[in-house]
């Protein structure tokens, strides 16, 4: 049995994104992974001047992967403790 979560497992967990921009300083990012589970997050900026929707996309999407790494790994830690049985 496997016993280590990958980065190509997390991403491809992911099975489709929506990235939209909410008001003039705001970037959101739903992920719908394989199970159907929805991950949402956010990244806003203090200024609008300063909005970038790819800088905004890449700190949501840091901070979806670091839950679905917990996510798997809970899954994969209580998959090995079951076949310890």
């Amino acid at each position: 049995m496997k016993n280590k979560i990958t980065i190509e497992d997390v991403k491809g967990f992911i099975e489709d994104l929506e990235v939209e921009k909410f008001r003039e300083k705001t970037t959101i990012v739903k992920a719908v992974l394989k199970n159907g589970f929805i991950l949402v997050e956010h990244s806003s900026c203090v200024d609008p001047v300063n909005f970038d929707m790819e800088l905004g996309k890449k700190i949501c999407m840091e901070r979806i992967e670091n839950k679905i790494w917990e996510l798997l790994g809970f899954k994969l830690q209580c998959d090995l403790l079951e076949g310890d049985r």
